[in-house]
């Protein structure tokens, strides 16, 4: 008889940050001995079948959002939230035939509304409950709030990756000052790079800057195309990874730039822990891994996206990070202020085997 507790993790395909936020989750379980079977789409479910080539994976409908670089990020979200729900409506289906094959006992879903099933205990992970309207707008938070928490109370849990003081928080209201009609809890920073461990990966070659593409496109390309120009001007030595998984390890020299297309955890680790300064999008996996690995960096959010501009904002106002919009960067300047900042020094993380029970 197979006594083994089966365990369904799903999670977003809006970049690699749901999918690499997902994976000290995934190794706690593991060693803790369960089965762990993974569920997603896209590059992401490709990362992740790179990371875990021994898991079972499902592949999940695409939520399909088509961005527009000229227009604001948040209001083509909603213009398409109608496609979203199609696509939650969908993996839910889906997720009824996954747990009849495989006896899934429990699922955790980083921000796939739609991956729940009644005969499970479901647990959702996100960071991002509150979320914010463009300036003009913000009268609709409370109601947008309000259908986010009614599609999360189908859940059994709320895992939040943050720490509960909201002084030395890093997602200040995105994730606090609300309350919920499930269990709520607050289970610390989650990094593929956990503090205190060095990458077994090496290079002779080291950089003074490392800057990271990252997000969705349109945005992700025309990113990559401005940071290249910008490195060039700061006469440093700087290695830009570009984030496409489909291009592995391929390898240019541009002036002062090195580019790389996409590496593996270890590699990244490396040339992350030898950097002085990071930059890269403020999306909030970034954060956390930022906060693992104790850097300090620069972050540009991606434009029209609220919750990057956001978080940027504030960690800036903490003087934890240097702020510069996507329109204006000056990579000079930055650097120089990055003396003055202190960086995620104060930032503690929790012992995640400890906080992850699913009894």
């Amino acid at each position: 008889m197979n006594d083994k507790h089966y365990i369904l993790v799903a999670f977003l395909d809006w970049g690699l940050g749901h999918a690499t936020r997902c994976m000290p989750i995934i190794d706690t379980l593991l060693a803790k001995q369960y089965a762990v079977i993974l569920a997603g789409n896209g590059k992401s479910l490709q990362f992740m079948q790179q990371q875990y080539p021994n898991l079972k994976t499902y592949e999940l409908p695409d939520y399909n959002i088509q961005y527009d670089a000229n227009k604001h990020a948040a209001w083509q979200i909603l213009w398409q939230s109608t496609k979203i729900y199609d696509a939650i409506n969908k993996e839910y289906e889906c997720v009824k035939n996954i747990v009849a094959q495989e006896n899934i006992q429990t699922i955790i879903s980083d921000n796939r509304y739609g991956v729940h099933h009644e005969k499970c205990k479901n647990i959702f992970v996100s960071h991002q409950i509150a979320i914010q309207a463009p300036k003009p707008f913000k009268f609709v938070e409370p109601f947008l709030l309000n259908r986010l928490l009614k599609l999360i109370h189908k859940f059994d849990e709320l895992w939040i990756p943050d720490i509960e003081e909201i002084e030395i928080s890093l997602t200040g209201k995105l994730s606090h000052n609300f309350s919920t009609k499930i269990s709520k809890k607050y289970i610390g920073i989650l990094s593929r790079f956990t503090k205190n461990i060095h990458s077994s990966y090496y290079d002779d070659e080291k950089f003074d800057v490392v800057a990271i593409i990252s997000g969705v496109e349109p945005q992700r390309t025309h990113f990559e195309a401005t940071l290249l120009e910008k490195l060039k001007q700061t006469n440093k030595k700087c290695l830009l990874i570009c984030g496409r998984v489909e291009n592995e390890m391929t390898k240019i020299v541009d002036d002062n730039v090195t580019i790389i297309n996409f590496l593996h955890s270890d590699a990244l680790m490396y040339y992350l822990q030898q950097a002085k300064v990071i930059v890269c999008r403020s999306g909030y996996s970034t954060i956390m891994d930022l906060v693992a690995l104790n850097k300090k960096a620069i972050l540009i959010p991606t434009p029209g996206q609220t919750e990057q501009e956001y978080l940027a904002k504030m960690l800036s106002e903490k003087k934890m990070t240097i702020m510069q919009t996507q329109d204006k960067i000056d990579l000079v300047l930055a650097l120089q202020q990055t003396e003055s900042i202190q960086g995620f020094s104060n930032v503690y993380t929790k012992d995640l085997s400890k906080e992850i029970s699913l009894h």
